[in-house]
């Protein structure tokens, strides 16, 4: 898909993979999980590398470029801009996701969700699980729920790994090395900080913070409220099916609230319907601002008669989930 303007979320797809207009959900398959082994990232990316330094060279405008490689392939990438916004893409099985891999069981049909900004002279990416049953593994072999980075950084799902490098800059390795993984920058895994990494011009080139920060609330383990929290607003969700009212804490909004018909996402029975998709799509807070991002939904999220795949929440306006369901936020401070 080609970019419209120059800050626009442009899909890269290598390899024979579908196009979202194209796409079907050939169905949620419920099994016994089989998590794949876990791959070697140091092997991966020397396998891959030159064909990455290909796609990387090539997009000179500031962002993240996120690969998905397997042992023998680059399965596809993914670019999103850098703007004062966010961009979003999603990784997962499902046909409609913007990097998949629909051979491996372990995935989840939407495993997690990046979330792209620029923050002062550099970018800032954000990766959420989505609730998802095999998780993130970081290069240290932590499993997260979330994660804050500011430079190059590798994480293992089930079958794969992901690698995540920022554009508009030079090349973050020698593809002359020998071997190439060893000339790229320290990446430093920061335990849980109350804020996010603060980008510094001097540590750019140098090395790259990875943040370890808490996931999406879930749902069905309690209230989206922490105990004596005055709530930021209400989530109003309505449908033929019914309608609900959830008030909703900042700390919540921080973290993320994953949307959809799934027990585990906030929505109930006001989004029962097939329609809307297990994972629909993500609320989070970031620069004070509030934003709505699809996760790759069969049916997608809608403003009026636009699609969106993220979007700053405008107070009290209307989102259409697949069109089966209307979703609004109500302020309350």
């Amino acid at each position: 898909m080609a970019a419209r303007e120059l800050d626009v979320t442009r899909i890269v797809r290598l390899g024979l993979l579908t196009d979202r207009e194209e796409a079907t959900n050939s169905g949620t398959r419920v099994a016994g999980l089989r998590v794949s082994h876990w791959l070697s990232i140091h092997s991966v990316f020397n396998a891959h590398q030159r064909e990455m330094a290909a796609v990387l060279s090539r997009e000179r405008r500031p962002g993240v470029m996120v690969f998905l490689l397997t042992p023998n392939y680059v399965e596809g990438s993914c670019w999103l801009a850098a703007t004062d916004g966010l961009r979003a893409g999603t990784l997962g099985r499902h046909g409609c996701v913007d990097l998949h891999v629909p051979r491996e069981s372990g995935l989840s049909l939407r495993h997690c969700l990046f979330l792209v900004r620029r923050a002062g002279e550099g970018v800032l990416t954000h990766v959420v699980d989505l609730s998802s049953a095999a998780g993130l593994r970081l290069e240290d072999q932590r499993t997260v729920r979330a994660l804050a980075a500011d430079g190059p950084f590798f994480l293992h799902v089930p079958g794969a790994v992901i690698a995540s490098f920022p554009t508009g800059g030079p090349l973050p390795w020698d593809p002359d090395a020998m071997p190439a993984f060893d000339s790229l920058a320290p990446r430093r895994i920061l335990s849980r900080l109350e804020r996010a990494p603060v980008l510094q011009r001097a540590r750019l080139a140098r090395e790259s913070s990875v943040t370890v920060i808490p996931g999406p609330v879930l749902v069905e383990a309690g209230t989206l409220l922490e105990p004596g929290e005055v709530a930021a607003g209400e989530l109003l969700l309505a449908s033929r099916e019914g309608r609900e009212r959830l008030a909703v804490g900042y700390s919540a909004l921080d973290r993320g609230v994953v949307i959809g018909r799934d027990d585990r996402c906030a929505g109930g029975s006001a989004l029962s319907h097939r329609g809307i998709s297990r994972v629909h799509a993500l609320l989070i807070r970031r620069d004070e601002r509030l934003f709505l991002a699809d996760a790759g939904s069969t049916n997608g999220t809608w403003r009026g008669e636009e699609e969106v795949k993220c979007a700053r929440l405008q107070d009290r306006s209307e989102y259409l989930l697949g069109g089966f369901a209307a979703l609004s936020w109500n302020p309350l401070d």
